[in-house]
């Protein structure tokens, strides 16, 4: 695949951008884990990179990554923190070999149902996970939307059933119509 210019791009192009995670959101799902205080955090699919400035407002330090070189613009862009706090990398997840070394803190948003071979990508996430670390997974309740949206979601028992099958310790929220997974 062509990075620059994958079908990601157009939303962007067109300035659009994804549901964003309220501070209020962000606050609960950091509450239900355990993070150093001086953590690393990876953000995958980061978009326009909302995410990744919310967590270097919380002392992070954040790497965000997307296929889109049009949203790693974005995100560069809107964001005026130094890259020892924040960086944005143009990454294929799925076909890139990925050495950002160990991270605390992996978030994953609305972005599971869109990768092909999700096994060896939940593979590739475990080894960049610290042994305490996390991985949070967010995904609309499929049986919340509409008929033509449901490709951007996985049904949550099947997605319990595939994080389950890499991690040891899986739990669940399920906040303002998605789905919360954390994974350890």
């Amino acid at each position: 695949m062509n990075i620059s210019d994958n079908k990601w791009n157009t939303p962007y192009d067109n300035s659009k951008d994804y549901k964003w995670i309220s501070t209020s959101q962000l606050t609960l799902i950091l509450n239900n884990i355990s993070v150093p205080k001086s953590a690393r955090a990876l953000d995958v699919g980061c978009g326009t990179g909302q995410l990744c400035r919310d967590l270097v407002h919380r002392g992070m330090s954040v790497k965000g990554i997307d296929i889109s070189s049009t949203a790693i613009t974005q995100a560069r862009r809107s964001t005026n923190f130094p890259v020892s706090e924040i960086e944005f990398v143009i990454c294929d997840i799925e076909n890139d070999k990925i050495d950002f070394g160990k991270f605390d803190l992996v978030f994953c948003k609305y972005v599971l149902a869109f990768i092909a071979n999700k096994s060896a990508f939940l593979k590739n996430i475990s080894s960049l996970k610290t042994i305490d670390g996390t991985f949070i997974v967010v995904s609309p309740d499929i049986e919340t939307l509409p008929d033509l949206k449901k490709n951007i979601a996985l049904d949550h028992q099947s997605t319990i059933d595939l994080l389950s099958e890499h991690f040891d310790d899986v739990s669940f929220d399920k906040v303002d119509g998605d789905y919360y997974y954390y994974s350890r």
